[in-house]
């Protein structure tokens, strides 16, 4: 049973053609951004055309799948993205994502869900949450369910299929989908 809170972020699992695949956004992040963010954290576009962490009611592009740049008088450094970090604009800085509204992800929950919470919608919790040894998210999938006719971020779609995991564990361990795409395609909970 998922009885620990033990969360990884948001893991794409699945994809209908088989190929999950992250985009590489040449200057993706600004340099001296001033906000962490972690490999498997939900990301969204700003209007200057850069990604910014997603807030917990944010539409989102996707997750974020790490950065490679050269810090400011350093070495080539990769990973996930620490806050308030300068790079060295003469080199380049890339950022990787997962925008695809196709892919399915793995996340934990902070709570319990319940086999009546499949094709509902949440918003993602522990937004900031991470670990700057590893460079992964600890963000979750909010146990407090929108209900019919609401938006969320997320739509669960089922159980994760892993040994220990079930409907109605303590930290029930999902498969979700974007839901709130800021690309469109905006789906309410059913």
């Amino acid at each position: 049973m998922a009885t620990v809170s033990a969360p990884f972020g948001f893991k794409p699992i699945f994809h209908p053609s088989g190929i999950i695949r992250p985009k590489a956004m040449n200057g993706g992040i600004p340099s001296g951004y001033n906000t962490a963010i972690y490999v498997g954290q939900p990301v969204k576009f700003l209007t200057t055309g850069v990604l910014a962490a997603a807030g917990a009611s944010d539409a989102i592009v996707g997750v974020f799948a790490g950065c490679e740049y050269v810090p400011s008088g350093g070495r080539p450094s990769g990973g996930y993205w620490p806050a308030n970090q300068t790079y060295d604009s003469s080199q380049p800085m890339v950022a990787y994502y997962y925008d695809d509204p196709d892919l399915i992800y793995a996340v934990q929950c902070d709570g319990s869900i319940a086999q009546t919470g499949a094709l509902d919608e949440a918003d993602y919790s522990n937004t900031t949450a991470g670990s700057t040894v590893t460079g992964l998210s600890a963000c979750t999938l909010s146990s407090t369910l929108k209900g019919a006719g609401n938006q969320g971020q997320w739509r669960v779609m089922d159980v994760f299929g892993l040994e220990g995991n079930a409907w109605g564990d303590t930290y029930t361990i999902v498969q979700v989908r974007v839901a709130n795409h800021q690309f469109g395609g905006v789906q309410t909970a059913t």
